[in-house]
Order: C-alpha cells, then structure tokens, then sequence
C-alpha cells in the first residue's frame, strides 16, 4: 500500500523530472559525424611501380583487432543498476549518458583510433546514450531490451540483456548477488561487422535511509566479448580501376582485404550507487578495463 501510495503522490512529478533529463540526456544530433570511422587504413597495397596496380595487401591486425574491441567496450551493455530486480510485476524504463576515454595518442598514426578514424584526429573521449526498457519475471529474473547511440556518427547498436538474482533481499545485510549479461551488435557501418556479448557478476546492498529513500551501492567484475570481422575492404577507394585476379604482374590489381571473425576477452570491472524515492532511480557507474574508462550517469521510472 505504502509503494502505491507513493506512486499516486509522486509520479506526476517523476514523470516531469523523467521527461526532462531525456531530453537533457540524448545525444545531439549532428550533421557532421565527426565519429564516424573507415577501416581502410588497415591494409596497405603492395603497389607495382610501371602500372601503379595494387598486387596485394599487407594487414595491420593487431590495431584492427584492438580498435575493435576498444569500440566495442564503449558500445556494450552497459547495466548502470545493482543486482536487484524490479519484481514478478515490476518492469524499468531507464536512460544512460556516459563518457568513454581511451589513449588516442601512443603509438602515434599507428593508433588503433587514428587508423579508424576518417580525419585521423579522434577525440580522446566520446559519449554514448542508452536506452533500456527491463522487465521483471518470477524467481529474481529480469530481461530487456537496449539501443545504444554513439554521438556525432551514424554508429548504433541493438540488443538484449538478462539478470539473475542468485540472492535478493532475503538475508540482509548479506549483499544482494546477481548474474548480469548483455548481447548486441552494431548497425549503421558499410566495413565492419561487431557483436558485443558481456557477462558480469554483480554485489550490492540495499540501505534504507529515513524509510523515504534507498541507496544502493554495488560493484562487480566481468568480461566483455567484442567478436569483430569485416566486409570486403577497398584500400585504394580514389582509385575507379576494377579488382583483377591475374597471374601477370602487369594486369594484376588486388586492392580488396577483409578480415576474418575473431574475439579477444576484456576483462571490466564496475562499481556504482542507485539512489531510489519512490519510482525514480538515479544512478553512476564507472566502468574500467586496461583500455577504455566508462563514466555513466543514469536515470530511470521503476513501476
């Protein structure tokens, strides 16, 4: 009675102050995509002098690779919320702005993000907009669905997550404890192709304040797969001359590489508080791994 009470007496004002951070939340959009990427500095042709054919390629992998996996730490899951559920009945509507920094300057042109990037002048730090809608199921499940935009790109991404309450609410003050996991893949790019699957291990612990309030702080660690291939590459794109197969030097010109599927683990560990009145939830996480650093403010209606 007490939570429905609350509902009634405060949801007019949480569904304003919901209203207002999505709008402050989302990304603004931008005619110029500055973050938008290419992969064909990846390979290098091997050019023939008299002719100027390219008679093949060599592949950069290795920055490949971790360009690939650096993007997608940035666009995964991101669960920004404890390992509780909302409830059998209960479902989250929930809406996170984060900052993700990595190094854009070791390595110098040979950078994973300079190669990738159409200017080769990558900001240190770009952001990142998700959108979740979770629902909760019986025995402490809870599915969802999100979309994550990448700011200043045509970059987005669409996927699903899970949570598994193993322990919740029952024996406090032993903290809640929860399997949290997240599947996606990226849209809106012509070279690359990347699906993102995340597992991690969440603990929290509820703590009423005044019976008006509930904090939550809570940390965990996980993994995050990026399995990372390519379509066919054009390394030489301001050139009109066809692709051909030929034993003889002279009419050879094989420009065109790709890049097989692969995966390589990323471990990330996450640490955070929700602060919870009545159906509004106000969240920060931070995210880290060896390579990319995750700030993510989050706000949210739990019905």
């Amino acid at each position: 009675m007490r939570a429905h009470l609350s509902q009634r007496t405060y949801g007019p004002l949480i569904g304003r102050l919901l209203a207002g951070a999505v709008l402050l939340l989302l990304p603004v959009a931008s005619a110029e995509a500055s973050n938008n990427f290419t992969l064909q500095r990846f390979g290098t042709c091997v050019l023939e002098g008299s002719t100027g054919n390219c008679l093949g390629t060599s592949t950069k992998d290795k920055a490949f690779r971790s360009f690939a996996g650096q993007l997608g730490e940035v666009m995964t899951i991101k669960g920004v919320a404890p390992a509780d559920t909302p409830g059998v009945a209960g479902f989250v509507f929930q809406i996170d702005r984060s900052f993700n920094d990595f190094d854009v300057k070791t390595e110098g042109a040979e950078n994973p993000w300079v190669l990738a990037h159409k200017t080769s002048d990558p900001a240190a730090s770009m952001g990142t907009t998700q959108i979740h809608v979770r629902k909760g199921l019986p025995f402490s499940f809870e599915v969802g669905t999100v979309l994550t935009l990448l700011d200043d790109s045509d970059l987005m991404a669409v996927g699903v997550e899970g949570k598994w309450a193993l322990h919740e609410d029952i024996f406090w003050p032993l903290p809640d404890l929860a399997i949290h996991g997240g599947l996606n893949t990226l849209l809106g790019s012509s070279d690359l192709v990347l699906t993102n699957l995340q597992i991690d291990a969440l603990l929290s612990l509820p703590i009423g304040i005044g019976s008006v309030v509930n904090l939550t702080p809570f940390g965990g660690y996980g993994v995050v797969l990026p399995f990372s291939a390519s379509r066919l590459i054009d390394t030489t794109p301001d050139d009109p001359r066809p692709a051909v197969a030929s034993d003889t030097e002279s009419l050879r010109n094989q420009p065109e590489v790709n890049f097989s599927l692969d995966t390589e683990p990323r471990p990330v560990a996450v640490v955070g508080a929700r602060f919870q009145w009545a159906m509004l939830d106000l969240t920060y996480q931070s995210q880290f791994s060896d390579t990319v650093t995750s700030q993510s403010v989050s706000i949210g209606a739990d019905f």
